[in-house]
């Protein structure tokens, strides 16, 4: 659960106030700045690992596996972030693409997705 953070009225009163409209705001701003996979299911945040999009397409072949790669390669999901799902069959038991036939096609599929997201931010 995400602290909420409350401000003291400023009327003089020592007895620990919480001015509702500001704790209001700070909700509403919460909400508006959660992902909506996390705010529709909040376990996901728990569950799932989110690759940030310029450091998968850093990968050389052969491209690990989620759960070799190292920490910085993660992220939180934020509001503005475009989720994108990957996933394809391995070709082997041991690894999805030891030989790395999957990277080029990988790569310029996330390029796009890249272009339509830079695009939408402007």
């Amino acid at each position: 659960a995400r602290a909420r953070r409350r401000r003291r009225r400023d009327d003089g009163d020592d007895g620990g106030g919480v001015d509702d409209a500001d704790t209001a705001s700070t909700v509403s701003s919460d909400i508006e700045q959660t992902h909506t996979l996390i705010a529709n299911d909040p376990q996901a945040a728990e569950t799932m690992r989110f690759v940030r999009l310029e450091k998968l397409r850093q990968l050389t072949a052969p491209i690990p596996r989620c759960q070799d790669l190292p920490d910085d390669f993660f992220g939180t999901l934020r509001a503005c972030d475009k989720l994108v799902a990957v996933s394809h069959g391995w070709r082997f038991q041991m690894h999805p693409d030891p030989y790395g036939a999957e990277v080029g096609p990988l790569d310029a599929l996330l390029g796009k997705v890249q272009e339509k997201h830079d695009a939408d931010s402007d």
